[in-house]
């Protein structure tokens, strides 16, 4: 609930007996934004000629929506105009939920899951329009009626006078909004576009507010087909079922005409008397039609074979290490050629179409001199690897399909199956120095310009950061392991990145000695009896420089009229600390390009 600094009178105290849920804008954005969803994809479950004007009524449910997440700045959409959109929306739901159950629909026993996926989506359009409705009639009684005149404003708080565009003009420190904000607020929302770190770049923002939104998305597919879709295809029950057919309601058609393809795989022996091709014959058994004689068989063409060469098998499979053999068998009746890609005669003629092969080996022409088929069989090299594929790319069949296995002296078959299991991950990622394991973006900030940008924007807004991280070095706790473990803050903790331009640079030493001069202020308003201030000028350099050059920068400062000017300058700046901004910077630029000079050196 949003309250804002204006008194409120006796009528703007909120009516008792609601929850203070329903003032709320989030719940209003949640359901604007399930209508918006729920709504584009039930469109796509009327794109057939006999559900045009639900098509058109989604559309315009849609349309209605999406105009208000504009705001009442572009779109002349009164609060009266929108209750009544919204009650002929809710209607026309309700009818289509309730006729999808209607005695009408209940003679068909079994719907498919694609459908129950429209009917649940229809339910939650329906239901989302409700609660939305009702969330905007409690905002009405709050107004007292004082908004049915105004234009729609889906951000609106619960004080009747107190519009969206005030909530984004406080977000965004009382300056003046762009147009494009208040929709981008309600469609998309907020908090997944704002920048984590002071001065990250625009891009990384987009980039991290994109995968948020995919990550929603794929919950929200994910709990659909876990909550609602795969429970009820698991029960059995109307109204869903799983299809299992021989025939289909409609017509596909293929690239190439159909024909059934038998793959004989088998290793070669040493000393082998004959071939693969010569110890095996397959026969087609076609099915004897009625009132017909079996002895005038076969009532069909016969299958042709060939024997494969290298060129068209896989890498794996060795022409000298095996033999192939490629049986080409066409279905018994006689497809006309303007119909050979035409699946329609093989649903018609099933018992016509369908291989019924009759496979025969002779495995002793196959073996080694003086062994015997049934020896030492195994699946390696004692048995015949036999596909069934209905496609002529021999290649790809004996890459994707699973064979059967026909062992000497048996004709039993035994399948292994084999599972795989890969761990997708990216070792770049993973071994990228500065990334931690919450910290995916980690790897962008390592990069130069952006890692300079981040140091300093964060510098600027968190003075004691650095402070505070080394007293973390210096006692290491429980902070400290949260930030071994969880938080990659190194990108910040650097004093003075090596990507930052030399002006940007030498104005962050700048800002140091500042700090460095406020501290001794600070030190000698506490401490009285502290040393006098002509020595502040030493101690400066000596903190920004190793050891060796604090002595030669104090000895330059007692030989040089330069360095003299510079001490009394400084001086005089520790002895007046009500000294103006600007006069304080100039006299700070000798001592920051000194220091900057002896870190280049």
């Amino acid at each position: 609930m949003l309250w804002t600094g204006k008194t409120r009178s006796v009528d703007d105290i909120p009516p008792s007996g609601i929850p203070p849920i329903l003032f709320s804008s989030t719940l209003r954005l949640f359901c604007l934004r399930c209508i918006l969803v729920a709504g584009t994809v039930a469109m796509t479950f009327q794109i057939y000629r006999r559900a045009v004007p639900e098509a058109v009524i989604l559309g315009a449910t849609v349309l209605h929506h999406l105009l208000s997440a504009f705001g009442p700045r572009f779109i002349p959409l009164y609060t009266w105009l929108d209750l009544l959109l919204m009650l002929a929306e809710l209607g026309f739901g309700i009818f289509v939920a309730v006729v999808s159950f209607s005695p009408r629909m209940k003679k068909y026993q079994w719907l498919s899951q694609h459908l129950v996926a429209g009917d649940f989506i229809f339910w939650l359009l329906t239901i989302m329009l409700a609660a939305l409705l009702c969330v905007k009639v409690v905002q009405l009684i709050d107004a007292r009626g004082k908004l049915l005149s105004q234009r729609l404003d889906i951000l609106r708080d619960r004080v009747s006078d107190s519009p969206g565009y005030s909530r984004l003009r406080s977000i965004g420190d009382g300056k003046s909004i762009s147009w494009w904000r208040y929709p981008i607020h309600v469609l998309f929302g907020r908090k997944i576009w704002e920048q984590q770190l002071p001065g990250e770049a625009s891009w990384m923002t987009l980039i991290r507010g994109l995968l948020a939104l995919l990550f929603i998305s794929s919950l929200s597919i994910f709990g659909l087909f876990q909550i609602v879709l795969d429970p009820v295809s698991e029960m059995g029950l109307t109204p869903n079922r799983v299809f299992r057919t021989e025939r289909l309601d409609q017509n596909y058609r293929t690239t190439t005409p159909i024909v059934w393809n038998l793959i004989v795989i088998w290793e070669k022996h040493p000393g082998a008397p004959q071939t693969l091709r010569e110890s095996i014959s397959l026969t087609p058994l076609w099915t004897i039609r009625k009132r017909k004689n079996s002895s005038q068989g076969p009532f069909g063409p016969e299958c042709s074979a060939i024997t494969v060469t290298q060129d068209i098998l896989p890498p794996a499979v060795n022409a000298s290490r095996f033999d192939v053999v490629i049986f080409y068998c066409r279905p018994r009746i006689l497809i006309p050629p303007d119909k050979a890609h035409d699946l329609l005669p093989y649903f018609t003629h099933p018992f016509d179409t369908r291989p019924n092969l009759f496979l025969e080996a002779n495995f002793t022409g196959l073996m080694s001199p003086g062994q015997l088929p049934n020896t030492h069989s195994d699946v390696t090299s004692d048995a015949m690897r036999v596909y069934l594929a209905m496609t002529n790319n021999t290649e790809d069949v004996l890459l994707t399909t699973r064979p059967a296995y026909l062992f000497p002296g048996s004709n039993a078959i035994g399948v292994a199956d084999l599972i795989y299991k890969k761990d997708i991950a990216n070792d770049y990622f993973s071994l990228h120095e500065g990334t931690k394991p919450l910290t995916p973006f980690g790897i962008f900030h390592q990069l130069g310009s952006q890692r300079a940008q981040v140091s300093v924007s964060t510098v600027e807004k968190y003075r004691g950061l650095r402070s505070d991280l080394q007293s973390l070095k210096d006692n290491p706790g429980l902070l400290a392991l949260i930030l071994d473990t969880l938080i990659d803050l190194d990108v910040v903790a650097e004093e003075h990145p090596h990507g930052m331009k030399s002006k940007r640079r030498l104005n962050a030493k700048l800002r140091d000695v500042e700090q460095e001069l406020s501290a001794e202020k600070q030190d000698s308003a506490l401490d009285p009896n502290q040393e006098d201030s002509a020595a502040a000028p030493q101690r400066l350099i000596r903190s920004n420089s190793n050891g060796s050059d604090a002595k030669r920068a104090s000895r330059d400062s007692d030989s040089s009229d330069e360095g003299e000017e510079l001490d009394v300058s400084i001086e005089g700046e520790t002895n007046e600390p009500l000294l103006e901004e600007q006069r304080r910077r100039l006299n700070l630029v000798g001592t920051s390009s000194r220091v900057y000079q002896e870190a280049q050196q």
